[in-house]
């Protein structure tokens, strides 16, 4: 995490309660619970064979398109 600046000011407690309240109101973004990091599940785990990682050039990501530019070379 980056330093804080020298004039960083902290939430009251009033205030962090406050903010914790909003976020648990939040229909659309619920906090997760500890049930589900008991069934949550690593990316390994999810892509053993590295799927899950982007493509390292525009090649790898559009190879059809650099295949056609190197028959019309």
């Amino acid at each position: 995490m980056p330093k804080l600046k020298p004039n960083h000011v902290w939430a009251t407690p009033e205030e962090e309660a406050e903010i914790q309240a909003g976020i648990a109101a939040d229909p659309d973004n619920p906090e997760l619970g500890p049930e589900y990091w008991t069934t949550a599940k690593t990316a390994k785990e999810v892509h053993p064979d590295g799927t899950d990682k982007p493509p390292r050039s525009p090649q790898e990501l559009w190879p059809e398109r650099y295949a056609k530019e190197k028959e019309a070379v």
